[in-house]
């Protein structure tokens, strides 16, 4: 099919010298034309009725009409989470048979999974086998906000974390430390979901905790090393 829609005429009370205002207008039209004709098929779609059959005269028509089914199906096509170009598909009696447009949804459907699993797989990816997206985050807020003014890297490795190493300048006053041991836990492997064994019997958290998830579990562990630090 060949579109004419660069050549469009306009109506003469619709002429300025503003180009704009012209290319806003001919989007306007091209736009109220392309839903008309798919408005206009899901309405003959709806006038079957629940029963299935419409009969007119000696003309008797069924939900299962190819032509009726096809102008629907290229309606339902803008339904799909995927982008798919269709064109100016309202300018012309775009049709789609039922077997393409059953390939176009699984496609649309296979589509949105793997770009859930690229997302995901973004999300989850680490930087020295520790740092993820949200904990580089909260890394940079310290950096931000002046609570570290650097951040020099990783200092040692473990099965269930990683320590790295900053830098904070205070004010001479200050009895902030100079230098910082950031300890960051490896919260998704499988050693971390056995950490709960070690908590339990401790009678300094034996009342906080519960059946939690697992993460949450993360808050209490690194308090426990604190205070064994501190003893």
């Amino acid at each position: 099919k060949v579109s004419f829609g660069k050549f469009l005429c306009l109506p003469a009370e619709c002429h300025s010298s503003d180009e704009d205002e012209n290319k806003e207008y001919i989007l306007e039209q091209n736009e109220k034309c392309h839903w008309q004709a798919f408005e206009q098929a899901e309405k003959d779609f709806h006038a079957v009725g629940r029963s299935g059959v419409s009969r007119q005269g000696n003309v008797t028509t069924t939900k299962h009409d190819l032509n009726i089914s096809a102008r629907r199906n290229a309606g339902r096509l803008m339904e799909l989470h995927c982008d798919i170009p269709i064109g100016d598909g309202g300018k012309f009696d775009m049709k789609l048979p039922n077997n393409v447009f059953s390939a176009l949804r699984r496609h649309a459907k296979a589509e949105c999974k793997r770009r859930y699993r690229f997302h995901e797989k973004k999300e989850k990816s680490t930087i020295e086998k520790a740092l993820d997206e949200k904990t580089q985050i909260i890394l940079f807020k310290m950096l931000n906000n002046q609570t570290l003014d650097s951040l020099t890297g990783c200092i040692s490795t473990g099965k269930e974390a990683c320590v790295y190493h900053a830098f904070s300048y205070p004010e001479e006053e200050s009895t902030v430390p100079v230098e910082y041991a950031i300890k960051v836990f490896k919260t998704s492997l499988n050693e971390f979901k056995n950490r709960e064994q070690y908590i339990k019997d401790d009678h300094r958290f034996k009342n906080r905790l519960t059946k939690q998830n697992p993460q949450k579990v993360i808050h209490i562990w690194a308090e426990k090393e604190m205070r064994n630090l501190q003893r």
